[in-house]
């Protein structure tokens, strides 16, 4: 935990080399996980500032692969907007969870997540190429999502349309603008399995976009 008044910064290097700043579950040598992550309860970030902004190339603010009574609170995440591949958030298993008053700014990506369910709420992505990108998911609900000025809004066209690897996704309460895209997904007629890729959308306001979905 850093100061809720005052966040501490981590600052990556410019040699830094690693999958993440914060690394929640670590890879060991052969592709395994340190903990299942469907069993790394109780991990809990909140009032930081992470900016690797001065890393040279690739570089992702926290790999987030975690399950139960896990949050992520009040953190900042800066990256670089030269497109160098870099990105805020990184959560490719797990079965949590909760995060919300996160602000992510530039970045080729702001969050690549993947999960079987997760809420977030006052979540703000801005000035990346895409803000939200959804690999996979059971269900995800999103209120109080803001993006701004992105090139696509939310990505959820992972394995589409055969199979559709994103379940459910439930964006409420929300505002996306200056964003050519709002959603890209790649659900048809005939995506399978048949309820996957599910859309749910209520008091959306789009400003500034030129295609809602």
């Amino acid at each position: 935990m850093g100061d809720a008044l005052n966040p501490t910064t981590l600052l990556g290097s410019p040699g830094f080399v690693g999958i993440a700043v914060v690394d929640s579950d670590p890879y060991l040598p052969g592709g395994a996980n340190w903990w299942t992550n469907q069993n790394n309860f109780y991990r809990q970030v909140r009032n930081f500032i992470i900016d690797v902004t001065k890393v040279n190339g690739s570089a992702t603010g926290i790999h987030w692969q975690v399950a139960q009574s896990t949050s992520l609170t009040n953190i900042v995440f800066k990256m670089a907007t030269d497109g160098r591949n870099q990105q805020g958030m990184f959560m490719e298993n797990g079965s949590g969870g909760f995060m919300s008053d996160l602000l992510f700014d530039g970045g080729k990506l702001g969050m690549w997540i993947g999960n079987q369910q997760f809420t977030f709420r006052n979540i703000t992505v801005q000035n990346s190429e895409t803000g939200i990108f959804a690999g996979w998911n059971w269900g995800f609900t999103f209120k109080d999502l803001k993006i701004i000025n992105c090139k696509l809004g939310f990505g959820m066209s992972s394995g589409s349309p055969n199979p559709q690897q994103v379940g459910s996704i439930i964006i409420v309460d929300s505002k996306i603008s200056n964003t050519p895209v709002c959603i890209k997904t790649g659900t048809t007629s005939y995506s399978t399995p048949h309820t996957s890729g599910s859309l749910i959308l209520e008091n959306i306001k789009l400003s500034d976009v030129s295609v809602a979905i």
